[in-house]
């Protein structure tokens, strides 16, 4: 049986889901700011859940800052969470994460 890889998420991505749950709660998509942090914290749950078993997609070359490969987390019918990573000495380095309601990603739409 093969060993898991190792999972190490990158601190701007731990910032920017932190920052995520104060912005969906201010911005009126949670009634309650634990509903806010619960969201973001199934985010993280998903990262280390669905990166061993979803499609790894090679990053187009115009967006290779953003990290080698993506997989996709889907929220729900209308919002995916684009995850970028590197792999690298048997370790998945997560470098960004994205959704498909952000301007900068806005090529992932196409």
């Amino acid at each position: 049986m093969q060993e898991r890889q190792t999972i190490v998420v990158s601190e701007d991505v731990l910032d920017y889901l932190a920052e995520l749950s104060y912005v969906l709660f201010k911005n009126g998509y949670f009634d309650y700011f634990e509903n806010a942090l619960q969201y973001a914290d199934g985010i993280y749950d998903d990262i280390f859940k669905y990166i061993y078993v979803a499609k790894h997609i090679k990053v187009p070359v115009k967006h290779k800052d953003f990290g080698d490969f993506y997989f996709v987390i889907k929220a729900n019918k209308r919002t995916a969470w684009h995850v970028y990573f590197i792999e690298k000495s048997n370790k998945y380095y997560i470098t960004k994460i994205l959704n498909n309601h952000l301007e900068t990603a806005r090529f992932l739409n196409i």
